[in-house]
């Protein structure tokens, strides 16, 4: 799952040292983060994790579509942190695997660019590969149900 150059969606994956989630490799999806006093919640819900962390967005505070929306400009030029009601702030994590301990410190590391290809075969055999091991992957017979 983790340093996959391709994601589809997010997920999570629990280790004996660490918790690690990753997004999507597109812009399309995102997670979000939340750090309190105590703890960090995240979640691929902006609704869930404020509820779950017991913060609001702020009414006060004007640019939350426009914030969100910033993606369009790119990776690079996207708001990626909102202000909440407590002085907390959400984090809106883009094409990254996020890694946390047990202390709760955070590491946060970047998605491999995509490929330049030089040709449309060259696209279509990378596109081939992928289908091929996500195929593979959902036949696994190390999977409850195939």
């Amino acid at each position: 799952m983790l340093g996959r150059r391709t994601m589809l969606g997010s997920g999570g994956l629990v280790t004996d040292d660490r918790v690690a989630f990753s997004t999507a490799s597109h812009t399309l999806e995102r997670l979000h983060l939340v750090r309190t006093a105590s703890a960090v919640f995240v979640s691929n819900s902006l609704p869930f994790v404020l509820a779950e962390a017991g913060e609001e967005i702020d009414p006060a505070y004007p640019w939350y579509e426009k914030d969100i929306s910033s993606i369009t400009r790119g990776l690079e030029r996207a708001q990626k942190v909102l202000p909440l009601v407590s002085g907390n702030h959400v984090h809106l994590l883009y094409a990254s695997d996020l890694f946390l301990d047990s202390q709760l410190r955070m590491q946060q590391m970047r998605k491999v660019s995509w490929q330049d290809f030089s040709s449309y075969g060259e696209y279509r055999a990378y596109l081939d590969r992928w289908i091929g091991s996500v195929a593979e992957n959902a036949s696994a017979g190390t999977r409850r149900f195939p």
